[in-house]
């Protein structure tokens, strides 16, 4: 399984703040020896945003961090699966896949469309 966490400057919550450094020990420790992870913080590093990501980004604007990837699939925007969660969706990360569908879904909502 191949895990990748993209912030915007750490991950934050109204009473504690997190670096990638921090986020990537933490999750690091609920994979399996054989898993990858990348967490990659995009005021430090270079990063493009897929066609999902982007139009989430275009409605929710900063609110999709963190976005998680598992083997290249986009499955969790504005939060990171806890680890059992984590473990069980990268069984089959196609199942619980984010579709365009799904982004535009939630927008309405929201009333943002």
């Amino acid at each position: 399984m191949k895990v990748k966490i993209i912030l915007n400057g750490g991950l934050k919550s109204c009473c504690s703040s997190y670096s990638a450094k921090q986020i990537y020990e933490i999750v690091k420790s609920w994979l399996k020896d054989s898993d990858s992870l990348d967490v990659v913080d995009i005021t430090i590093n270079e990063w493009t945003f897929d066609e999902l990501s982007e139009l989430a980004k275009n409605y929710f604007k900063e609110r999709i961090f963190p976005l998680v990837y598992i083997d290249d699939v986009l499955i969790s925007i504005g939060s990171i699966p806890d680890a059992n969660s984590l473990n069980m969706i990268g069984k089959n990360p196609q199942e619980y896949s984010i579709s365009k569908e799904d982004i535009l879904r939630v927008a309405k909502e929201n009333g943002l469309i």
